[in-house]
């Protein structure tokens, strides 16, 4: 018994399964449409959180602090 859509090569016997080949296919194109329909969806929310993390990190005014000197080199 052979399962549904298999085609007997009649080379040297062996077993083609086309609709196993039809799905790898399509799971392949399916999975990279999803991701790139991901990275679409999620890319205004990124963007997003992105500038807000920036505008946060310029209200402490991390970036721009000046480099405090080491303190066994200050001046007695």
């Amino acid at each position: 018994m052979y399962a549904a859509g298999t085609v007997i090569n009649g080379v040297n016997g062996t077993v083609v399964y086309p609709l196993a080949k039809f799905v790898q296919l399509a799971s392949i194109t399916y999975i990279s449409l999803g991701v790139l329909a991901m990275l679409v969806l999620m890319y205004p929310f990124y963007y997003h959180t992105r500038a807000s993390i920036d505008e946060s990190l310029a209200d402490v005014d991390l970036i721009e602090r000046p480099a405090r000197k080491p303190r066994w080199r200050r001046a007695h």
